[in-house]
């Protein structure tokens, strides 16, 4: 039998797909009744983030740099845009525009402004790690994942609206090629100059290109404007010698060997519900790091805990060698503490009965 491991350990020998003492726990933690229960505190907007990492530091063996923490109800105003913010999220409820030529001429503004790598960008970054220092040193041996530079490619749908921003792609193909240019070089430049890139084994870029049903993009549009810029981002940050996660929501099959190509390392949250079977990646896709599969739109919010621990079980036997058991979004504030216990349980009792 082998000894227990310390979560830098398990991570690290899990992306080496190799044995061990059970599989690692990754997830985003957003569930109020979870953070009270393992940081035995109450949880509050002005305590949220000191105790809500508290308790990932003792339930989970890996997490992603970009967190959120309670906050408090309000509306804001950032740089023209009118922020909902709610006690777990926030949405955009107001655009500084309102038709078409009104976000050409802003997404015009945003590419006059860009001035590659200098004061602002060298700002950003200094922020970014600041940020990951101090989440570090309060998650002891919790492994976190660099989670700064994505391709900025669904802030610019979300900022847009999905459906202006696809009246962009089909009216102005050269002016939003150009914009999401910008905004992917932005990012490559932040990981071009991480000088501390040991910090991290692993970085995770989130982008959306799915839902439930299929892809959100034609194939040939996102092989033209997302996949290139994709494979450039994952190539910068093997150059300093760091793992890439790559995140999307929704049904992947049509595009997995695009993804592939790409270079990623590893592929989350597999959502189960869109028909993203652990089994079949892990048979298709031998090499690849997975994490989630535990169903978090019905299985974990209404399921029971028997049936929680018996999907656990067969996730984890699905996956086999180089698979974290993670929800397939987030553990967010709907779902039963007793749920969330049983799942780690099953992992935390993994010798017991595999």
């Amino acid at each position: 039998m082998l000894k227990s491991m310390s979560p830098v350990e398990r991570v690290l020998r899990t992306l080496r797909f190799e044995e061990v003492d059970r599989p690692p726990i990754y997830d985003s933690l957003r569930n109020n009744a979870v953070i009270e229960h393992y940081s035995g505190k109450k949880l509050t907007p002005e305590n949220g983030r000191e105790i809500t990492l508290k308790a990932i530091s003792r339930t989970l063996d890996a997490t992603k740099s970009f967190m959120r923490f309670p906050q408090t109800p309000r509306s804001e105003d950032r740089n023209g845009f009118i922020i909902r913010v709610n006690e777990w999220t926030e949405w955009i409820e107001k655009t500084p525009f309102e038709t078409m030529e009104e976000l050409r001429n802003w997404v015009k503004a945003q590419i006059s402004q860009y001035e590659g790598w200098g004061n602002e960008l060298e700002a950003t970054l200094a922020r970014h790690v600041a940020d990951f220092m101090d989440k570090k040193q309060r998650l002891g041996d919790t492994v976190l994942f660099w989670a700064f530079a994505d391709l900025g490619f669904t802030s610019a749908y979300d900022a847009c609206g999905l459906d202006r921003f696809s009246y962009l792609a089909v009216d102005e193909p050269a002016l939003l090629s150009e914009w999401l240019e910008i905004r992917c070089d932005k990012n490559i430049q932040l990981v071009k100059h991480l000088s501390c890139p040991e910090l991290s084994p692993v970085a995770f870029i989130g982008e959306d290109i799915a839902y439930k049903g299929g892809l959100l993009f034609s194939p040939f549009w996102l092989r033209k404007e997302f996949f290139p810029r994709l494979k450039r981002l994952v190539d910068a940050y093997h150059e300093k010698g760091v793992k890439v996660i790559y995140h999307s929501d929704g049904k992947l099959w049509e595009v997995m060997t695009d993804l592939m190509e790409c270079g990623i390392d590893g592929l989350n949250p597999i959502e189960v519900i869109a028909g993203m079977e652990i089994k079949r990646l892990r048979t298709e896709y031998p090499g690849l790091v997975l994490i989630g599969g535990i169903d978090a739109s019905q299985l974990l919010p209404f399921g029971t805990p028997e049936e929680i621990k018996k999907a656990t079980r067969e996730a984890i036997r699905d996956g086999g060698h180089g698979y974290f058991v993670a929800s397939t979004s987030e553990l967010h504030k709907n779902i039963p503490l007793e749920n969330i216990i049983a799942m780690w349980e099953t992992v935390w009792n993994y010798r017991a009965w595999i």
